[in-house]
């Protein structure tokens, strides 16, 4: 004898005519059916210019200016993302233009976003958790038509309590 108890039960498909069901019948059916529960929610949201950050993204062809990878996603197809320096929601509330738009790869974009990498005035790259200071830090890749404002940089900076002065 193993010390485990069978349990046996017959399944039955539920009859098509009946219209209504337990909640309990609900959540089995939608299991069944592999559909996920949906909930309507409304939200509000800054409204984004995209054409600002696919003119930023056009510029560096898609290629990280911090890692200087471009993603490639198909042939001939790279994806980045425009991350604004100076945050556009709450309590940031940056401005939406071509000089507070960087291009970045989703890892750069996430660790730019979460403070982990800041840009200094010269517009070099320092890392707050791997580089012990601006001296280790490497230049942003830049092109000519790109006016990164000084003022991002330092809104950038002070959200994340880096100390400007120095920077």
């Amino acid at each position: 004898m193993s010390g485990f108890q069978i349990c046996r039960f017959s399944l039955r498909r539920l009859p098509e005519e009946r219209q209504e069901l337990t909640p309990l019948e609900q959540q089995v059916k939608e299991l069944l059916d592999g559909a996920p529960p949906r909930a309507t929610s409304t939200v509000e949201r800054v409204v984004r210019d995209t054409a600002v950050a696919r003119k930023v993204k056009r510029w560096y062809d898609h290629t990280c200016q911090i890692c200087r990878t471009p993603l490639v996603v198909g042939a001939g197809v790279s994806y980045a993302e425009g991350a604004h320096i100076q945050a556009l929601g709450r309590p940031s509330n940056g401005p939406d233009v071509e000089g507070n738009v960087l291009c970045l790869c989703p890892n750069c974009h996430i660790r730019f976003d979460r403070g982990a990498m800041y840009l200094t005035d010269r517009l070099e790259v320092v890392d707050r958790f791997t580089d012990a200071s601006a001296a280790h830090a490497v230049a942003l890749l830049t092109v000519e038509e790109h006016r990164i404002q000084a003022k991002f940089l330092r809104a950038h900076r002070r959200f994340w309590g880096i100390d400007c002065a120095g920077a």
